[in-house]
């Protein structure tokens, strides 16, 4: 998906941060609450689809991640 300054994936409502550089590449941040969880959060990156999970937070992952991907 190519992203341009005025197109961005849609807004979940759970969004709990977004984070674009760039090359385009946008990582999405959302709640995931578990019942022994309940700070867990997914995020996904929107050019590579590259998904990750955590039930402490995702805020330096989703950083490296947005910095690094390249994907076309």
């Amino acid at each position: 998906m190519k992203l341009t300054p005025h197109s961005s994936p849609a807004e979940p409502a759970d969004l709990l941060i977004r984070m674009r550089n760039q090359a385009g590449s946008v990582v999405t941040i959302t709640t995931s609450p578990k019942y022994r969880a309940p700070e867990a959060a997914r995020a996904e990156c929107s050019r590579c689809g590259v998904m990750a999970y955590s039930e402490k937070g995702l805020t330096a992952w989703a950083e490296t991640h947005a910095a690094q991907c390249r994907a076309a």
